[in-house]
């Protein structure tokens, strides 16, 4: 009976093995990757997080001197305030949610990436030769899909977080430029902010 590599040329088995571990070897650093770019994405979300607190501060800053300004200037009473900006900060409070919320999707993605490659390998080291090629292509397939999504998420996180920081700094760019024009500050001259603000950011 012939031997195996007399029925298979040796240099086509080495060359598989070799392609197999070059596989493994891909497979193992886009694992590294995804781990990393998981760190970062963490790391991210921490810096985002202290960012929207900077960013609460600030309004309620502006927002705390603009309500005691109207009280003392016309009387207007710290709840009337309250309702009529109401919809500017239900607005940027949704914002902020949606961009907080892409953002941890984003990473929870990242960190479901992670534990597919580690399984994967798994699979791998545990698949008979035969079903390698098959498996490889199929696992393949899988992790584009996966990175495909992935850059979409990335894509809507951005969007969603330059879409709220824009509208942050229209808010607090107008409660500023009216506390500090020395035009006097009324319930007339506050309505007229509302309106330009929503008329951009709405």
């Amino acid at each position: 009976m012939e031997s195996i590599t007399q029925i298979i040329p040796a240099d086509f088995i080495e060359n598989f093995i070799s392609s197999f571990e070059d596989q493994i070897q891909k497979i193992e650093a886009a694992l590294h990757s995804s781990e990393a770019a998981s760190d970062a994405s963490n790391i991210l979300f921490a810096d985002f997080q202290r960012e929207l607190q900077k960013f609460r501060e600030e309004r309620c800053q502006l927002n705390e001197k603009l309500r005691e300004t109207l009280a003392l200037n016309c009387s207007l009473r710290k709840n009337d305030y309250n309702c009529l900006m109401n919809e500017i900060f239900i607005l940027l409070d949704r914002k902020e949610t949606e961009a907080e919320k892409s953002i941890s999707v984003y990473i929870d993605d990242q960190k479901a990436m992670a534990r597919f490659l580690i399984d994967g390998i798994l699979s791998i080291k545990n698949t008979p030769l035969n079903g390698d090629r098959k498996f490889l292509a199929e696992f393949k397939k899988e992790l584009n899909n996966i990175v495909v999504n992935q850059q979409g998420q990335k894509e809507l996180a951005i969007s969603k977080l330059l879409e709220f920081q824009n509208i942050h700094h229209i808010v607090t760019g107008h409660f500023k430029n009216l506390l500090e024009s020395g035009d006097p500050i009324n319930c007339k001259n506050l309505k007229k902010i509302k309106k330009n603000i929503l008329e951009v950011i709405v």
